[in-house]
């Protein structure tokens, strides 16, 4: 019996890299913040880890309320358009 324990590492790349997106929008993603944010009890300047992160959809929108946010993802290609998102509002964001 054949056993590929690291089937997440090609089904997050590819066709589900380019097409996710078109699934979250805006909207979503502040309901999402808010969700957390209620569900959490936290307040803006808590420091928040957020893993995986993926293209940083949560992670920006988390930090433009003002939490401290690390977040961490094995694509690098969802990481660098993070980054230059998060880049463009002007956010620090640790990425890794």
């Amino acid at each position: 019996m054949t056993s590929n324990r690291d089937w997440w590492k090609k089904f997050y790349t590819g066709t589900w890299q380019d097409i996710h997106s078109f699934f979250r929008t805006q909207e979503r993603t502040e309901r999402e913040a808010d969700f957390i944010e209620d569900i959490l009890k936290i307040k803006p300047t808590a420091e928040i880890l957020d893993v995986p992160c993926g293209d940083g959809r949560l992670t920006i929108e988390l930090a433009s309320r003002g939490y401290k946010m690390t977040g961490i993802d094995f694509n690098k290609n969802f990481l660098k358009f993070a980054r230059e998102n998060a880049d463009k509002k002007r956010l620090d964001i640790d990425w890794r």
